[in-house]
């Protein structure tokens, strides 16, 4: 096709366009149909919104290999999670995190008492546990 042709083509277009720019009709229409489609969209992820607002909401805490699970991200585990929140600084070298990340409701430490089979003695160990906040909070610094 020659050069003059396209752009004959473009400017008909152009004017075309423009004649329909000035009906209003064609515009709330055109508007109409746009409405009518983020609609559908908005429909259609309302609800993963809603379950995400439940799950976000929850008082449950897991711990970070449950976590990891429930993120489902293919080739994480809770080692590597654990040592790519570790060189975030989120958590301590002992995997305890920072107190700003607790106090904004993603993890807490809670204690397990256990029984030393070798002594009977009565042991405490601690580990950070992981909100459903948290969760999502690990999955977004994942997907950066």
């Amino acid at each position: 096709m020659s050069n003059d042709y396209e752009k004959e083509i473009q400017l008909r277009v152009e004017q075309e366009l423009e004649r329909r720019l000035k009906d209003p009709f064609f515009v709330i229409e055109s508007y109409q149909k746009v409405i009518a489609i983020q609609n559908t969209k908005i429909e259609a992820l309302l609800p993963k919104a809603e379950f995400f607002d439940v799950v976000t909401q929850s008082d449950d805490w897991v711990e970070m290999s449950a976590a990891v699970k429930l993120l489902g991200i293919k080739g994480w585990g809770r080692n590597n999670t654990f040592q790519f929140l570790r060189d975030r600084g989120v958590l301590r070298h002992n995997n305890e995190p920072y107190q700003q990340y607790v106090d904004r409701g993603y993890f807490k430490i809670v204690e397990q008492h256990f029984s030393n089979p070798q002594t009977g003695e009565t042991m405490i160990n601690r580990k950070p546990v992981v909100s459903q906040k948290g969760i999502d909070f690990i999955r977004r610094i994942i997907m950066e």
